[in-house]
């Protein structure tokens, strides 16, 4: 409309004539409707905005609405950050972030845990060894063992998501190695030639793992086996 006659209207006597503004020009910043982002640039009457203003503005436009995402990125992260940090060193699931050159930027209070318990580091600022060579084979998981513990880190980008998991059946690896093959369909003596033990050693294993399962038959265990592998 023309200033002459948006000096007719109510909206004028309300807000633009107490603040001395005949000329606006609005920019809005893609945003959620419940959170709006617009910048108003206002000038007195006399001398309009040009073309050439709005243009501007025009391709300005993009990048305040980049740097409103940027910023609110920002925000959410920090909080995220802050809620790692403050979490207890006991839970069971940790976070990491590995910087381009493999150092370590941050680690929460449950992953330094993990990685002391696991590997006997003390939060220093490389990842152990062991992740490394991990990292630059390529796979997406790493397991690794601790009496009936076992940790999972798996990465997505530059990111590792570390996972302590208790193993329910309570077997020691061997145990688990020779119920394996067990469950393959191997006698006790193809199970101690694969092994590289005795096959009274493995008679001893199964009585064990029989103990534990509260089983007294190699298809009962193994069907106990199995039902925790498809649970996993």
């Amino acid at each position: 409309m023309t200033l002459k006659e948006l000096c007719r209207r109510r909206i004028y006597s309300l807000w633009f004539r107490p603040w001395g503004v005949g000329h606006e020009l609005t920019v809005a910043i893609p945003s959620p409707p419940w959170h709006t982002k617009t910048f108003l640039f206002d000038r007195a009457p006399g001398r309009d905005f040009t073309e050439r203003d709005r243009l501007v503005l025009d391709l300005l436009q993009p990048h305040f609405g980049r740097l409103w995402r940027a910023a609110r990125t920002r925000r959410q992260l920090r909080a995220a950050m802050e809620g790692l940090e403050a979490a207890s060193d006991q839970d069971e699931r940790g976070v990491i972030l590995v910087a381009p050159d493999g150092l370590v930027e941050f680690a929460s209070p449950a992953a330094k845990r993990l990685l002391h318990d696991y590997f006997g580091e003390n939060g220093g600022t490389e990842v152990p060894t062991a992740v490394a060579q991990w990292l630059e084979s390529g796979y997406a998981t790493f397991v690794r063992r601790a009496g009936s513990n076992r940790l999972t880190i798996s990465r997505s980008g530059s990111t590792l998501l570390l996972e302590e998991t208790r193993d329910e059946l309570g077997l020691t690896a061997r145990e688990q190695q020779v119920l394996a093959w067990v469950a393959r369909g191997k006698t006790n003596p193809e199970v101690a030639e694969i092994l590289w033990v005795s096959p009274t050693t493995v008679r001893k294993h199964l009585e064990n793992v029989y103990a534990k399962l509260g089983v007294h038959t190699r298809t009962a265990a193994v069907t106990r086996f199995l039902g925790l592998i498809d649970e996993e």
